[in-house]
């Protein structure tokens, strides 16, 4: 299928950055539809660029719940990338009103993406919100790393 966006731009239906684009302009004329094209789209592909626009679509138009909600029902749907995971800890982040739902994504990246950085910024947060959990974290870090890449974060 071809879709055509506000700014003049043709392309096929599957291109995610003309998809978002034509998502976006939707939100602003139809956004009924927009919500049942966004969740249709979800269902059939799942480009990593898509995800991280489609959780923000839902943070702005229905608030951070629906987006906890929508993120986990993707989770069953599909391996949700580290973009998309990075993007809902920056939302709940900016809600800060709870440190343990900030340290449910952050879980979910050190476990599916570790990598010395995630860990590094999992364990700062800890250490300026919830020093009491910063043991545990510490814990789970030291037996996903390797002796050198903890030693880097200490």
């Amino acid at each position: 299928a071809v879709v055509s966006t506000q700014s003049g731009h043709y392309g096929r239906a599957d291109d995610p950055d003309i998809l978002s684009e034509y998502l976006t302009n939707l939100s602003f004329t139809d956004p009924a539809k927009c919500r049942a094209k966004w969740d249709e789209v979800m269902k059939e592909t799942f480009a990593s660029p898509l995800i991280t626009h489609y959780l923000q679509y839902i943070c702005t138009s229905s608030g951070l719940e629906n987006a906890r909600k929508v993120f986990k029902d993707l989770q069953n749907l599909h391996t949700v990338p580290e973009n998309a995971v990075v993007a809902m800890l920056n939302y709940e982040m900016v809600d800060g009103t709870n440190a343990e739902q900030v340290c449910r994504p952050f879980n979910l990246l050190t476990t599916h993406f570790n990598t010395t950085e995630n860990w590094k910024m999992y364990l700062e947060f800890c250490q300026k919100n919830c020093p009491e959990q910063i043991s545990s974290v510490l814990w789970k870090c030291r037996n996903s790393l390797s002796e050198a890449q903890v030693a880097t974060l200490l």
